[in-house]
């Protein structure tokens, strides 16, 4: 790996601090204030200038988020070229070792800036093009992190980015609490053969057995039998009561058990979300 010095993905983690977007956003509406057609509205946070069209006789916009987008899509680029380069110059063991890191890096990204993510969602799509570069062009699955055989198979048209979703939702909906459990977590408990991390979930049995329902439909051996057998799965622990593992009988029973209003709204989210995102 000596001649190989890959360099894009620390200059996207250097890009994308806050302290740098912030000093960007900051220059971008200076740039775009102009004192002879001051807009009539600034979003400072976003960084979105409003200015009247009299052509459209509207409001038009001129937004931050695409001049990141443009700055992320050369970066971006830039990692497409260093993968290709690994491609021709490393074997197979330190190609995939460098993959792998790459996927490592975009986690810890996201991670360590999460305000710019949430303020601007084109800050996922380098994450996005590359894990599809990787997967179309070489075959790559970034699941493969997990070495070894999986314990659960996942179904060959989905990957890391479903999973992805799934755990956003579930954690939003406040159904998985995301400050005890890492997206890295949530994944080990389907996929690594070995591991004590179990998931205890944050809403009713029935929700939970829906939710493991859908999920199910991503992968080939995700059964009510194997869920019980692996016991990496455990509801909701009462005020008197342990947290229990999911089981074939609680998990039958639980499927279309929604007696409470706010029990019925739950199931209907997730039932919604996995109809629209599957």
């Amino acid at each position: 790996m000596d001649k190989f010095n890959p360099v894009a993905i620390i200059e996207l983690e250097n890009f994308l601090i806050d302290k740098n977007i912030e000093r960007l956003k900051t220059n971008f509406i200076k740039r775009n204030f102009c004192n002879e057609d001051k807009p009539e509205n600034i979003d400072y946070e976003k960084g979105i200038l409003y200015h009247y069209d009299s052509y459209k006789n509207d409001l038009v916009s001129t937004k931050f988020e695409d001049f990141l987008k443009e700055e992320l899509w050369s970066i971006t680029n830039n990692i497409k070229s260093e993968i290709d380069l690994s491609n021709a110059l490393l074997n197979n063991k330190e190609k995939t070792k460098y993959w792998q890191s790459i996927s490592i890096s975009f986690d810890y990204i996201k991670t360590r800036n999460t305000t710019v993510f949430d303020l601007f969602p084109v800050c996922y799509k380098p994450q996005e093009t590359i894990i599809e570069y990787l997967q179309n062009k070489y075959q790559y699955d970034s699941l493969s992190l997990f070495e070894g055989v999986s314990f659960f198979t996942i179904k060959p048209k989905y990957t890391k980015i479903d999973l992805k979703k799934i755990y956003t939702f579930i954690t939003e909906e406040l159904f998985l609490d995301d400050e005890i459990y890492s997206f890295d977590d949530f994944v080990s408990v389907f996929f690594e053969e070995k591991t004590n991390q179990t998931l205890v979930f944050n809403c009713e049995t029935p929700v939970i057995v829906n939710i493991l329902d859908n999920v199910k439909l991503l992968f080939t051996d995700l059964t009510r039998k194997r869920i019980e057998e692996s016991a990496r799965f455990l509801t909701k622990p009462g005020a008197k009561k342990a947290s229990k593992i999911i089981t074939v009988n609680n998990y039958q029973s639980s499927l279309n058990r929604a007696k409470k209003p706010e029990l019925t709204l739950n199931i209907k989210k997730v039932k919604h979300f996995f109809k629209n995102n599957f």
